[in-house]
């Protein structure tokens, strides 16, 4: 007898759009996908190289929903709005287009490609740039984070640059830019776009990048763990986590600690606190907060780990460009824009403590 349940009914179809999909009859493992091409790279090197993700993982396919039911829904309002002389070619399931190059281990399925005869404006950084092919990519973002987004995440801006790369070296199109659209999925009137211009420099970077996932790592010879690097946000939904990192990657387990966690734990709560008094002091205590923060990083290191959250608080370590470095008045006094000479700041290791009272 049928038993109405409706959360179990919304659960048992949960994959079926995602599987539905045919990526034009491509086998995605065989290519870097645009959507993949900025992630961790060790994470692209044991998808590709078919290593079997960590014992008892099991993927998450709620936000991938999301995003096709909203693509569908963006799709249909861009299309009503258009006008005659200018139209959206790819953006259906039924008119959807896998690009793929296998010489390069490179794909992209683009959101569209709005294309027109004659050149329309599109607004960039303020002005109108005139342009007759644009290419296309939909978002859906959380809430959350959606008030805080003040420039397009970089996967996404890779993401764009490979799939105008492939447009551009296999079809007759030549998008000169990607419209990025970011529509938070709780209001969806709220809507944040940004305008990509296309760069042959970052392109060709990235089909090196795809090149070395299958002709030069393999299991036995990794890249960096990138993800790990940049925090270990990435990690924490890695299918192969415990395989590239162990454990304690991204953050110490928050529930049954073994006594060496609770040790790192219970000594940094010690310097955290210490630093806390540093601060707050009057005195000048610079070179001693330092000293504190270079023991906090140090016991870190020691545990393996970016991130260590507690009752008491959190610790984390991450990487942040530094701002670019240059002698104005050297400058002007040669009669030279600084700007021009401006160059991008390496990364470097920061440090956050939150100390809960």
């Amino acid at each position: 007898m049928f038993k109405l349940d409706t959360k179990a009914m919304l659960l048992a179809n949960m994959t079926r759009k995602s599987e539905s999909k045919t990526w034009g009859g491509h086998n995605r493992s065989m290519t870097v996908g645009a959507s993949e091409v900025g992630q961790c790279q060790r994470k692209l090197v044991y998808d590709k190289h078919n290593i079997q993700p960590d014992t008892g993982f099991v993927q998450d396919y709620g936000a991938a929903e999301r995003g096709n039911v909203l693509e569908e829904w963006v799709v249909e309002g861009l299309q009503h709005s258009l006008p005659d002389d200018i139209e959206l070619l790819w953006a259906t399931d039924e008119g959807q287009k896998t690009l793929v190059d296998k010489t390069a281990y490179q794909s992209a399925t683009p959101d569209g490609l709005f294309v027109s005869k004659d050149l329309f404006p599109l607004n960039v950084d303020g002005t109108d740039v005139l342009t007759n092919c644009v290419y296309n990519e939909i978002k859906s973002i959380d809430p959350r984070p959606y008030d805080f987004l003040k420039e397009p995440k970089h996967v996404h801006v890779l993401q764009c640059q490979q799939g105008m790369d492939l447009v551009r070296r296999l079809t007759e199109y030549e998008p000169t830019h990607a419209v990025i659209t970011y529509v938070n999925a709780s209001f969806l009137s709220q809507i944040k776009t940004f305008i990509i211009p296309f760069n042959q420099k970052v392109a060709d970077g990235l089909r090196a990048r795809s090149l070395e996932v299958f002709n030069w790592f393999e299991p036995a010879k990794l890249p960096m763990a990138e993800g790990k690097l940049m925090g270990g946000d990435e990690c924490q939904y890695c299918p192969w986590r415990r395989q590239c990192n162990g454990d304690l990657v991204a953050a110490l387990p928050t529930e049954e600690k073994s006594n060496y966690e609770q040790a790192v734990e219970q000594r940094l709560y010690e310097l955290a606190t210490k630093r806390a008094a540093l601060v707050s002091d009057k005195k000048n205590n610079e070179q001693k907060v330092r000293d504190v923060e270079q023991e906090i990083k140090e016991v870190l290191s020691e545990a393996d780990t970016k991130k260590v959250k507690a009752d008491w608080g959190s610790v984390s370590v991450y990487a942040q460009k530094s701002p670019p470095r240059y002698d104005k008045e050297k400058f002007e006094k040669a009669g030279l824009q600084p700007s021009d000479f401006q160059t991008d700041g390496e990364y470097s290791p920061r440090l956050s403590v939150t100390l809960r009272t």
